[in-house]
C-alpha cells in the first residue's frame, strides 16, 4: 500500500519520507523502534601496508541499528610491508569479540578460515578452522602475492 499525499490538485504518492527521528515496526515498544540505518563503502588493506599493492579492492556495508553487515573482497599484487593475516579498515569499531567467515583463493588453491574482529577495533584478523591462528608456516602468512580475500559477516558496534 502506497503512502498518499492530498494536494491543491488532487491525490498523489508519496517519494521520499525523511523523518527527524525514528520509526517504530510492529509495535510500540522499545525493541521496535528503529532509530539508525546507513549503508556505505570502506576500503580494505592489509594493516601496516604501506607498499602493498592491489589490482582490487571493495567493501560495503549496511549498519541497522548495533549490527553492522560487512562484505569486503581484495585481491594482493604485491604484499610489500603489509600484515600477512590482518586485514584493516573496517567501517566501525566492534563492541564484542566477533567472527565472520572467509575464503581465502591463491592460484587454484581454496582454504577455509574465519576473520577475527576484537574488542574495540577496527581490524579483522584471520584464522584457521582450527581456531589457531593457523596457516603460517616458516614465517609465510595466509594472505600473500596474488591472493584473493572475500569475507562477509555481521559483527556488532557501539556507535
Amino acid at each position: 500500500m502506497a503512502l498518499s499525499k492530498i494536494t491543491n490538485t488532487g491525490i498523489g504518492t508519496v517519494d521520499d519520507i525523511t523523518l527527524s527521528g525514528g520509526v517504530y515496526l510492529g509495535g510500540t515498544g522499545s525493541a521496535n523502534y528503529l532509530d539508525d540505518y546507513e549503508e556505505g563503502t570502506w576500503t580494505p588493506a592489509l594493516v601496516g601496508g604501506t607498499t602493498t599493492t592491489y589490482g582490487y579492492r571493495q567493501g560495503n556495508y549496511t549498519k541497522i541499528g548495533q549490527l553492522v553487515f560487512v562484505y569486503f573482497d581484495m585481491t594482493v599484487t604485491s604484499l610489500g610491508d603489509g600484515s600477512v593475516n590482518t586485514v584493516g579498515g573496517a567501517p566501525f569499531s566492534n563492541l564484542g569479540n566477533e567472527a565472520l567467515a572467509v575464503s581465502y583463493w591463491s592460484g587454484l588453491a581454496v582454504s577455509p578460515y574465519f576473520v577475527g574482529l576484537q574488542t574495540g577495533n577496527t581490524t579483522f584478523l584471520a584464522v584457521g578452522t582450527t581456531g589457531a591462528q593457523s596457516g603460517i608456516t616458516n614465517g609465510m602468512g595466509i594472505f600473500g602475492n596474488g591472493c584473493r580475500i572475500i569475507a562477509s559477516g555481521c559483527y556488532r558496534t557501539s556507535v
